[in-house]
């Protein structure tokens, strides 16, 4: 979306607590796509903020619920609301929404955005409250005067009353059903999802354009990248993000009379290093001097072909996440080596586990479905990991929220579906990674762990038994100075709509484990049962007191609550036997519940350890194995304001409030914000509160903060973060206040091609202020005075495509001569792509079917298509129109080149009417306009047909005819029969002798499907020459294709003749 629209969501995202409006974009897009405007929002987004603001500046919202499904949100509404509508015609939701406003009971909605989103042909005077035009037909005419209160449309006068319109700030509004009846639509509203439903009588012409948009640049459903694949090379030496963060701070802990200085600074580094893709983390601090280091090298390909004779699709060397395999112990990241050939980043359906690289001190929390799972600050190492999330059938949605220590919030969305066509995927795939347990490259604190630094080998190979998927593999290593090694196999199978899952595990002693999994959606509630059990001895993770026997049920369900706006519910149970014969049983019930913008989540843990070796660190006396807890979180978003916070309260056996956590974030500005924190811990007596102020540069971060408790403690710092991104148009690297590390980059370069060489030469301009634009991944970039746009924060893993969204270019006969690539991003990569821009011709005329060539009163050619068949330049498929009601057609934007036009052949079929003559159209650099190009067609007149450019494969040994290109005539093609190809050669030698001695017979292979195409050469190849012979050798009922062909060798043969 574009940033206008999204900058109005910065003072104003208007969320309806009751109705329960729905916004899934978070802030932080809005501020990275702040210099970004959509020529089509210019118009809507110039008075935005001075209509909105007076009302709603402090009605801003982040994250709020779905809609109730009963038709009462409306009038939950409170007069006077202002609201935000996305229109949507079917399948075809559009990119720019529109303003209107609740009142007297009813939905007004803006004029002006109308009429600009639905790119009606009236223009408007927004001082005079005027407008004159037409929309959905030419004939149906529209006039507008607010003074004299009328409107007329299609013929038709309307009054403007008190009651279909009214006048605000500015804006002109009117309601639904007056909308309805001058513009011949219809409108129905959809509160809950915020979008205006529109149909028609007629097409829109917005829905047209998008509908050409979507074919072109793949906003298809399966949003699959489409354009020319570009790929990105790895290079020797090319670190392009460099991510700094430092922090100074005095420090005094609680009870302690002595102060001490703390500093602690992490460099990230990204790019390509020995044609590999890099990744290093260093960290510093004045207690270790360098304290950590993380680092790995790797290459990735779509295709696996990486490795010979291993076809991976990936290895990594370096710190590396080792093989998940079920029933052999916890996985996770070590030094060592990593390969896998699997085109996904799991490989295991029943659980999985969510990890990636964050800054040390960040806080991630992890929600499914508004319920808070886990939360976990990220170490030393910069590495988070959330071990074993089990995975219902379907969709897994899970969301994480990292909270920095500056009062950076970021937000991401982890989809891990279960489904039979991603494991269909699964067919001969593997997993193998070789380590050194629990080592990374470097860390100055010694770790006493007799197991650290030894080998840890593990391997998977996936593959399909029948239609079930099923997989075997392998782990060696040591546990607690014991060697130890597994064998494992399992299966993952769809019957009918419940997913099976089986697990098998043993050990080099003989000891083993089996789980079995199912796993359904049940009256709407989905649903996880499991079972497991293994030997006494079965210890794969060094437990002192292992389960043996383990029972477990999940169950969860969204549902619309009587109280609230969107509310889910997950309930879990467990029961294990350990092997010295205690029991531990486990029940949770978590609820969450989204009122507006505000998300409540509840979750009580029952927990039994009736145990006789549990560790707890108490006397036996004084040890209850019964324990019942309760934790509750709160997130909302308020305009200028977050707050979060919870608690945890034992229930059982105590009765007593362990925690008390909370944060309160205030950001008056977009470049200063203030973050509060308290923590409550009642059994230390000990109260925690941090102030930061924080200030955000376009460049940098600056957050100043001091922090006391009631115990003595305090501390008083500052912390620094900024990101360096390599910038290619200048030599001083660009420095961001974003952080960018695990994305990929775009750097487009666009520039007025006055020549057409697609070179940047001689008089060529860069273009500023061009939108350079991501597809597929929602990414935009405005160009620079120099024409260099940066675009940034491309996933990877996903192809998208890259090009330049034309409507902001600063001529509307511009176009990209190139229509873009598609990337597959690369973290810290960053390829360039070259958009010459040139302009376009434009070429008109008229139709008229004639019924000799004495007839002076033709008749209109009505609804007819006209093609431009491209002879030379780079345009390759046919450019196409169709006539008016008066045989009227133009060809608004015809690239550089030479172009033959003609009346489509199918279209002088149907009407049985043949073109006098072929017209050539040579449209130059320099933008012309060729007026009355018009066409003439003649009753029972032989039809011409020339296709579009082809290119063939030169047969070996074969000769050149003609310089290329040239034309050939394919005859009578659809006679593909051997009694039709009989008589085709009767036709032909049926011809006089003068045509049949311009035939030159040739023969080539076509380069998209190798098919052996016969032809015949006519004259020297030109296409005036084809045409006339075409013309001629229609009197003897032969019919012609005219091919312009593009080859290097043709070989002189015997054709069929």
């Amino acid at each position: 979306m574009a940033s206008r629209r999204l900058q109005s969501f910065l003072v104003y995202t208007t969320v309806i607590v009751c109705a329960g409006i729905y916004s899934a974009q978070p802030v932080s897009a809005a501020v990275d796509n702040a210099a970004i405007a959509d020529s089509k929002l210019k118009i809507i987004a110039k008075q935005f903020l001075q209509r909105v603001a007076p009302k709603l500046q402090d009605d801003e919202s982040a994250f709020s619920g779905e809609a109730e499904s009963d038709a009462t949100p409306l009038s939950i509404i409170p007069d006077g609301q202002n609201l935000l509508f996305r229109p949507k015609i079917d399948q075809l939701v559009f990119d720019i929404d529109i303003l209107a406003v609740k009142r007297q009971d009813g939905i007004y909605l803006s004029f002006l955005d109308m009429i600009s989103v639905l790119d009606f042909a009236i223009d408007y005077d927004d001082e005079n409250y005027t407008a004159q035009g037409w929309f959905l037909r030419e004939d149906w005419n529209f006039g507008l005067d607010y003074d004299e209160k009328t409107i007329v449309s299609r013929g038709e006068s309307f009054e403007l009353t008190d009651e279909n319109t009214f006048l605000e700030n500015g804006e002109l509004y009117f309601r639904e059903g007056f909308l309805e009846s001058i513009f011949a639509l219809d409108l129905d509203f959809d509160i809950g999802q915020q979008y205006v439903l529109i149909d028609s009588e007629y097409p829109l012409p917005r829905v047209a354009a998008e509908n050409r948009k979507n074919r072109r640049f793949g906003y298809g459903r399966m949003n699959r990248a489409e354009l020319p694949r570009k790929d990105i090379p790895y290079k020797n030496f090319d670190i392009n993000t460099l991510d700094l963060s430092v922090s100074a701070s005095k420090r005094r802990n609680r009870n302690s009379e002595e102060a001490y200085n703390r500093t602690f600074s992490t460099a990230v580094a990204e790019g390509d290093v020995l044609q590999h893709k890099a990744y290093t983390q260093v960290n510093f601090n004045n207690e270790y001097g360098l304290n950590n280091v993380v680092a790995r090298i790797s290459r990735q390909s779509e295709e696996p072909k990486l490795l010979g004779p291993l076809n991976a699709r990936e290895y990594v060397i370096g710190d590396t996440d080792t093989v998940d395999l079920p029933l052999t112990g916890d996985s996770g990241q070590e030094v060592g080596v990593s390969v896998t050939n699997n085109p996904l980043e799991i490989d295991d359906f029943s659980t999985t586990d969510i990890s990636g690289d964050a800054v040390p001190g960040y806080d991630v929390e992890l929600y499914r479905n508004g319920i808070l799972i886990d939360v976990i600050t990220v170490d030393e190492s910069g590495r988070y990991l959330f071990n074993d999330i089990e995975l219902f059938a379907g969709d897994n949605i899970f969301e994480l929220f990292f909270y920095g220590p500056q009062g950076q919030i970021r937000f991401n969305t982890v989809n891990v579906p279960v489904t039979e066509a991603l494991l269909s995927t699964q067919q001969n795939t593997y997993t193998f990674s070789s380590t050194l347990a629990e080592q990374q490259l470097y860390n100055a604190r010694d770790n006493e762990d007799e197991d650290v630094g030894t080998p840890h080998v593990a391997g998977r190979y996936n593959f399909f038994l029948g239609d079930a998927l099923a997989y075997a593999g392998f782990r060696a290593r040591q546990t607690q100075g014991e060697s130890q090694a597994f064998l494992a196999g399992g299966f993952n199978k769809i019957i009918g709509s419940t997913i099976i899952d089986g697990d098998l595990g043993v050990d080099k002693d003989g000891e083993t484990a089996a789980e079995l999994g199912a796993r359904r959606n049940i009256l709407g509630w989905d649903t996880i049962v499991n079972g497991r059990v293994n030997t006494e001895e079965y210890n794969p993770d060094g437990s002192e007191n292992p389960s043996v026997m383990q029972l477990s049920a999940n169950v969860r369900r969204n549902f619309i609550p009587p109280i609230g706006d969107r509310a889910s519910v997950q309930a879990a149970g467990l029961y294990s036997k350990t092997a010295d014969g205690g029991t531990v049983t486990r029940a949770n019930l978590a609820v969450a519940n989204n009122f507006g913008r505000v998300n409540v989540s509840n979750n009580v843990v029952y927990q039994n350890n009736d145990v006789t070796n549990f560790n707890t660190g108490l006397e036996d006396s004084d040890f209850n194995p019964e324990r019942v807890n309760n934790t509750l979180a709160v997130r909302g978003n308020f305009g200028k304001w977050l707050a979060r916070g919870g608690f945890n309260y034992e229930l059982v056996p105590d009765h007593e409030l362990q925690r008390v956590f909370s944060q309160i974030t205030y950001r008056p500005t977009l470049n200063f914000s203030g973050d509060l924190f308290v923590d409550y811990e009642p059994s230390l007596d000990l109260t925690t509160a941090r102030l930061n102020l924080n200030y955000l540069d376009e460049r940098f971060r600056l957050t100043p903060y001091v922090e006391k408790d009631n115990q003595g403690g305090y501390g008083v710092g500052v912390a620094l973060n900024t990101t360096l991104v390599d910038d290619p148009p200048d030599e001083e690297p660009l420095f961001t206040s974003n952080r960018l590390i695990g994305r990929g980059y775009a750097s487009g370069f666009v520039f007025f091609d006055k020549n057409g060489n697609m070179v940047f030469d001689g008089d060529d301009e860069p273009l500023p202020e061009v939108v350079v634009e991501s597809i597929n991944i929602k990414r935009r970039a405005l160009t620079d005075e120099k024409g260099y746009a940066l675009v940034k924060g491309l996933n990877e893993g996903r192809a998208t495509d890259i090009h330049v969204d034309e409507e902001t270019l600063p001529d509307a006969f511009m176009f990209s001569a190139n229509e873009g690539y598609s990337i597959f991003p690369r973290a810290g990569s960053m390829p360039e792509i070259n958009f010459p821009i040139q302009l376009a011709g434009e070429v008109d005329g008229t139709v008229s079917i004639y019924r000799d060539y004495n007839d002076d009163s033709p008749r209109a050619a009505r609804l007819v298509t006209i093609q431009l068949i491209p002879l030379e330049g780079r345009q390759k498929e046919i450019i196409i129109t169709e006539t008016a009601g008066d045989g009227f057609f133009v060809f608004p934007k015809v690239p550089p080149g030479r172009y033959a036009m003609q009346v489509s052949p199918d279209d002088q079929r149907d009407l049985s009417v043949g073109q006098a003559a072929v017209q050539y159209i040579d449209v130059g650099y320099d933008g012309p306009v060729f007026y009355g190009k018009n066409i003439a067609l003649y009753d029972d007149a032989p039809e011409l047909n020339i296709k579009s450019k082809k290119t063939y494969r030169i047969a070996e040994g074969g000769q050149n005819i003609a310089s290329s290109p040239f034309y050939i005539v394919r005859v009578n093609e659809e006679d593909d029969s051997q009694l039709l190809s009989l008589l085709r050669r009767l036709q032909i030698k049926r011809l006089p002798d003068r045509l049949r001695a311009q035939m030159i017979p040739i023969k080539f292979e076509d380069t998209k499907d190798s098919e052996i195409v016969y032809a015949y050469f006519i004259g020297r190849g030109r296409l005036e020459e084809s045409v006339e012979f075409c013309r001629e050798a229609s009197n003897w009922t032969i019919s012609c294709e005219i091919v312009p062909v593009e080859l290097e060798t043709v070989q002189s043969a015997s054709a069929e003749n």
